[in-house]
């Protein structure tokens, strides 16, 4: 819905680490840019962390959908 903020929740299983390195980081920023490209969305917050992240993101309206 827009203009309501989701929080998002991604954790390893069993407290495993997600991002091993700081190329693990990076790439998982450049896979959120390209879907920033396909599907707009405002991030308010994030906290990445080796184990998981969290972050709170809203969609924007676009009127060409």
């Amino acid at each position: 819905m827009p203009h309501l903020f989701y929080h998002i929740v991604c954790r390893g299983n069993r407290r495993d680490p997600l991002f091993k390195e700081v190329n693990d980081f990076r790439a998982f920023l450049h896979i959120l840019e390209q879907l920033h490209e396909k599907i707009p969305f405002e991030i308010a917050s994030y906290c990445f962390m080796t184990n998981g992240l969290r972050a709170c993101h809203a969609p924007k309206i676009v009127e060409d959908w």
